[in-house]
């Protein structure tokens, strides 16, 4: 439930002098039930820490707790430039106090044994008020060209559609939810200073960056609102110019991210990501430059959570990824993925096993039939193919597609062999996408793709972020798809949620022959069933549960799960 402008009064001791030590709180437990015991209302009052010094009284403007879960924010009484949160669960507890009219902080985390800890920290550990020492866009000549206007079906790749602008959806259904609060900068369904095109790029910059994620960035409040507050973070866009700022580690909360508009949507797509990293956990990443690190020029390489102005002159090539502090000068060493796994979980791998390229034509490889992913849980993505004649040749470009603000990934591409030898491979130094060209005798090839990394990962960058999704397109004279056996064409069966709880999308290869498609509910009801190819199965009025999945192909039974939440 929520309480709005609720008042909870928690008295927090602590020594008129700070010496750096933490003091007990009490466990994540005893906090909770406290929190709870106290029934949480206007002008409520509750002692957190009993001792001899200070005392602080909150005003909580926004309180949940359900299902286990807690979420607080608000203000201290009679201290209007001030903030805090508390968030967690029994399993962690996490908060903090600010005073910046004082400039005093206090941060509550949790250790192994969920025994809770305060101790005064740095005002900048908890909140991040962002002055970049240059801002050069004024416009958007880059709009790279590595993202036609084709028919793959991922919400945030292509073009402005024209689609409602307050309605976008990068992953509908999924728990997670990351919210754009466009409010500000709409005059209704119109931009008031933008275009159309520039807020659907800073929303494409956003989802790109946090695709490899099961996260559902949204312009749409209702979706916000639906997700609930513990599985959500808010980016709030003001029309605007202004210093960009950030509570940190406030995701889970009402307590948000504050994005002022740039000159286009490539800078404020840009900037969205820099201040939601912090709203993730994580904090600037210095080293060159000082206090914003500014990239590495011959890679067109740089972090998100440094200064990314300096990419602008670095034209479609420029890449901006999520770091852990790999190059040379980093004052930071954060896992940025890992801490944001805390909050997101990661998404599948959409190719756990080879699939075959897919022809049109006689010899043409498009992009619309021939695409990928590459999250955190993918090694590579193998696409097979066949050399049917006595010689071939196969020219192809493997290139990233998501928007540039936030595309992160940096292919690597290779040709191999059916023993696994490498024919050709292609990563070129500052360019995203990979070109192969070559020459091929009769036989079975596979295609692979993986994130790339270029120079070293202390002078360079490690393939650690080249995550995202990529295209295939070219053509491969005297080829075709490869004759597999049953039981391989069988392990391509992929059960994949395109629409997380709504819709889950069946992957089946073309040249198999489809007997039956059932769906069964763990106690052995027959919920859907179709004696042929069927693309998506509707899940949208099927409860929570595991469900099974059994694909008939050429007289076997291929059995997948799935599970709703």
């Amino acid at each position: 439930m929520r309480f709005v402008i609720a008042v909870l009064s928690i008295f927090l001791f602590f020594s008129s002098v700070f010496s750096g030590s933490q003091r007990a709180v009490g466990t994540t437990q005893s906090v909770i039930e406290d929190i709870v015991k106290q029934n949480v209302r206007a002008s409520s009052n509750y002692t957190l820490l009993s001792s001899s010094a200070e005392k602080l009284v909150l005003s909580v403007e926004d309180y949940y707790f359900k299902d286990g879960q807690l979420s607080m924010t608000g203000k201290a009484q009679n201290a209007e430039n001030s903030m805090f949160i508390m968030k967690g669960s029994l399993d962690e507890l996490y908060g903090w106090v600010l005073l910046r009219d004082r400039k005093i902080a206090y941060e509550y985390t949790t250790d192994e044994n969920k025994k809770v800890f305060v101790e005064q920290v740095p005002v900048s550990k908890v909140f991040c008020i962002d002055d970049f020492p240059g801002q050069y866009s004024d416009a958007d000549p880059f709009y790279p060209d590595f993202i036609p206007d084709r028919a793959i079906p991922v919400p945030h790749i292509g073009d402005y559609p024209g689609t409602d602008l307050n309605k976008l959806q990068s992953l509908p259904g999924a728990k997670k939810v990351l919210y754009m609060d466009i409010t500000d900068i709409m005059n209704g369904t119109e931009p008031k200073s933008q275009t159309k095109d520039d807020v659907w790029k800073t929303w494409q910059s956003f989802a790109s960056g946090y695709s490899m994620y099961e996260v559902n960035v949204t312009t749409d409040k209702a979706v916000y609102q639906a997700a609930g507050t513990p599985n959500s973070g808010i980016a709030k866009y003001y029309n605007q110019t202004g210093r960009s700022y950030s509570p940190v580690n406030a995701f889970g909360t009402t307590s948000s991210s504050t994005v002022y508009r740039q000159n286009n949507g490539y800078g404020t797509g840009r900037t969205g990501l820099h201040e939601t990293g912090h709203l993730m956990g994580v904090y600037d990443y210095g080293g060159t430059g000082g206090t914003y690190f500014v990239g590495i020029k011959e890679f067109k390489w740089n972090t998100i959570m440094g200064n990314y102005w300096y990419g602008d002159s670095w034209g479609a090539e420029a890449l901006y990824q999520w770091s852990k502090g790999e190059y040379t000068s980093a004052n930071v060493k954060t896992d940025f993925l890992a801490i944001a796994n805390k909050n997101l979980p990661f998404r599948n791998d959409d190719i756990p096993t080879s699939v075959p390229l897919k022809f049109t034509g006689a010899s043409q490889i498009t992009a619309d039939n021939n695409y990928g992913q590459i999250t955190p849980n993918t090694d590579s993505d193998d696409f097979d193919f066949e050399i049917i004649t006595a010689t071939g040749h196969a020219k192809l470009t493997i290139s990233r597609i998501e928007y540039m603000g936030g595309g992160m990934l940096d292919v690597d591409a290779s040709i191999l062999d059916a023993s696994g030898k490498v024919i050709v491979t292609n990563n070129p130094k500052a360019i995203r996408s990979a070109s192969l060209d070559t020459d091929l005798p009769k036989g079975k090839y596979f295609l692979r793709i993986k994130g790339g990394a270029e120079g070293t990962p202390q002078n360079g960058f490690s393939n650690y972020s080249s995550l995202g999704y990529y295209s295939i397109a070219g053509e491969i004279t005297g080829g075709g798809t490869a004759i597999t056996p049953k039981n391989i064409l069988a392990n391509r069966v992929r059960i994949i949620p395109v629409f997380a709880g709504t819709q889950v999308k069946i992957d089946i290869p073309d040249e198999c022959k489809i007997d039956k498609i059932a769906l069964f509910s763990i106690d052995g009801k027959r919920k859907f069933y179709s004696d042929t190819r069927v693309n998506f199965i509707d899940f949208s009025d099927l409860g929570s549960g595991i469900y099974t999945i059994i694909i008939g192909i050429d007289g076997m039974n291929v059995v997948r799960k799935i599970i709703k939440k």
